[in-house]
């Protein structure tokens, strides 16, 4: 039982022995966050219950019943002086539960840590020969630590992605308008919250951004709209830059995918503005231009690192491309190819950068042939991307990127970023922390993700949705 809960015990058995003496005020105690401020309900305290369905479900049976038994014990003071107490039960409660994840979080962060650096290690020993093992039983190693890795960064991602909708809820059936804290016991509180529900049921579905038709629908005509390349008929085809013509197979796609999460995105680059469906985070393209960057086999980049550069390139990281992507492009034709738009729009650079630099990871994961040559081949990208304007991602959120989607050992990480880490986000304070591995957490997770379910998901070639994309002016649920 915790400590404050024992307290609890004792205030209920004074107050019943002594019941014509006014209650005597709570104790501060660790357990119970203390309230500030007036408090006038809106509404009949009594009606609220201690122990509501949300906090039960993070609670102990037993503790359940102990908590609903200390408060029977309890006389009915004034309506203000009740709301108080009902608040300080409620948030010894969440006080409590916080306690218990707290501690499960961080062995949970330790372990990721752990299993990352242990990757990194395997990989580079055994590149240098200092491991004596056959290939296929590092292979078979190293396969059975990434899956560990990945579970490790899901269950830490659904402490963010479940979390805020449950502290919403939580503090709506709570806390009444009458009643006002201090900002820093409210944020105490949520944060508490937060982590109280670690494991709900479905909640995994969460991890994976639900992405409709109509909003690829809604995309696909904003990129319409912006770049010019669509079709002006049923007839007409869709305009690919990387072509320089209309092709069959044309897609809508996106750079920054939309599994990586409109929060993560915001904390990435910058709060003031859209990002997963802004038509500069995305490009029209002939399908088998979209597998390849979504392979990690190519990436898009500005001809220059100069600001007002409006030039873009299409670079392939390998020659092993698969089958002739169309009837005239191979190797040659593609790489380096320089891409033509019909008018003056183009994709966001940062969204360019942060395609490009997850894919160098991704590699480096796979350990695809000729990955250890990505770092040396670009390594202007990642020094364009840490000047980013997101409020973590210069701090800390791509380094830890670095360290779980590429698997980089601290040393190595510093060597891709062209800086020293560890002195860039020292100053970072405990709360930033926190936020910059949950968001780390959940995007590297995403990142990591299949593509298999993405056609699923409502993103449709140009042949497969011909009749939607003749007659899309026409859909109801696609706004001016």
């Amino acid at each position: 039982m915790a400590k404050g809960k024992g307290k609890a015990k004792g205030k209920g058995k004074a107050k019943a022995g002594n019941p014509a003496k006014k209650p005597a005020p709570t104790p501060k105690t660790p357990s119970q966050l203390p309230l500030a401020g007036p408090a006038t309900p809106t509404k009949a305290v009594l009606e609220q219950k201690v122990v509501t369905p949300e906090l039960q479900y993070a609670m102990e049976p037993e503790d359940v019943a102990e908590v609903a038994a200390v408060a029977e014990t309890m006389p009915p003071p004034s309506r203000t002086e009740e709301a108080k107490a009902l608040l300080e039960k409620q948030a010894a409660l969440v006080d409590a539960a916080f306690r218990r994840v707290k501690e499960e979080e961080e062995a949970l962060e330790a372990r990721l840590d752990q299993v990352t650096e242990q990757i990194a290690i395997l990989s580079h020993k055994w590149e240098e020969g200092k491991i004596a093992l056959p290939r296929g039983r590092y292979l078979a190693q190293r396969a059975k630590n990434l899956n560990l890795q990945q579970q490790l960064m899901s269950r830490l991602s659904l402490l963010l992605t479940k979390g805020a909708q449950l502290a919403g809820s939580w503090a709506s059936d709570m806390i009444t308008d009458g009643i006002k804290r201090d900002m820093v016991e409210d944020w105490t509180l949520i944060d508490a919250v937060l982590r109280c529900y670690p494991e709900l049921k479905d909640a995994r579905k969460t991890i994976k951004p639900h992405r409709t038709q109509q909003q690829q629908v809604l995309f696909r005509k904003k990129l319409f709209s912006t770049y010019g390349g669509g079709p002006n008929n049923e007839e007409e085809l869709i305009y690919c830059p990387i072509s320089h013509a209309r092709v069959e197979l044309a897609t809508a796609a996106h750079l920054v995918d939309v599994n990586v999460g409109v929060k993560t995105a915001a904390a990435l680059f910058g709060e003031d503005e859209e990002h997963i469906w802004s038509a500069k985070n995305g490009l029209l393209m002939h399908k088998a231009f979209e597998e390849l960057l979504d392979n990690a086999k190519a990436v898009i980049l500005p001809a220059s690192d100069e600001p007002d550069e409006t030039e873009l390139v299409f670079f392939l990281l390998t020659t092993d491309i698969g089958p002739r992507r169309t009837a005239v492009w191979g190797h040659e034709a593609l790489h380096g190819r320089k891409l033509v738009f019909i008018n003056d729009y183009r994709p966001g650079k940062r969204y360019l950068y942060f395609k490009a630099i997850m894919t160098l990871l991704r590699r480096r994961r796979a350990e695809v042939d000729g990955h250890w040559n990505d770092l040396e081949q670009l390594p202007s990208i990642a020094k364009m991307m840490w000047a980013s304007p997101g409020p973590y991602l210069r701090n800390s959120i791509l380094y830890r990127f670095s360290r779980e989607v590429g698997c980089l050992t601290k040393k190595d990480a510093n060597r891709f970023w062209g800086l020293d880490t560890e002195e860039a986000f020292a100053g970072l304070s405990l709360e930033d922390n926190k936020t910059v591995g949950a968001l780390a957490a959940q995007a590297s997770s995403a990142a990591l993700a299949t593509k298999s379910g993405k056609d699923s998901q409502g993103e449709e070639t140009e042949s497969e949705g011909r009749e939607d994309m003749g007659e899309y002016d026409d859909d109801p649920f696609i706004g001016e």
